[in-house]
């Protein structure tokens, strides 16, 4: 099975935060109207290497009024991603999907897994793995939507590889 693609229906996401507070996708675009969704394991290699861009897109973004929702989704228990967070300087949203209920309607093959979903519940970007040019797209099609200046998230002479697999 393939992660879901582009044009799909998301399915609903309904976790607890690693904060205590009971988190809704649908809930949350109807506020933000576009939500960034990034799936993760806290022993990934590539997903340790692919949070920190992830935190950086979210405090991009995170103080526009209109900003995006980002919500990071873990496949450990509340204790891993508590730690995992704290040691990556997380500061978006980490729910916990220990059970991977969320991640199976998803169609995970890999993780790091990346949504872009926007305010109908419909995937607008699907990124598996770290994958550079996903991650640049996925920025400017935000700065888009928030009517904001393009400024990419990955500068031109930072050393960063096109593509590292899950």
């Amino acid at each position: 099975m393939v992660a879901l693609i582009e044009g799909t229906a998301a399915p609903a996401i309904l976790l607890s935060g690693i904060d205590g507070k009971k988190y809704d996708l649908a809930t949350s675009l109807k506020e933000s109207k576009l939500a960034l969704v990034a799936f993760f394991h806290v022993y990934c290699p590539t997903c340790q290497y692919t949070v920190p861009f992830l935190e950086k897109l979210y405090r991009k973004h995170i103080d526009l009024s209109s900003g995006p929702s980002v919500f990071g989704i873990c496949q450990h228990g509340k204790s891993n991603a508590i730690e995992y967070a704290d040691s990556h300087g997380l500061t978006f949203p980490i729910l916990i999907d220990d059970e991977l209920k969320v991640s199976r309607e998803y169609g995970l093959t890999n993780v790091p897994t990346i949504f872009l979903i926007d305010q109908h519940m419909v995937i607008q970007k699907t990124i598996v793995g770290f994958d550079k040019e996903g991650l640049l797209d996925a920025d400017a099609r935000l700065s888009e939507f928030l009517r904001v200046p393009f400024v990419p998230l990955i500068a031109a002479h930072e050393n960063v590889p096109a593509f590292k697999p899950g």
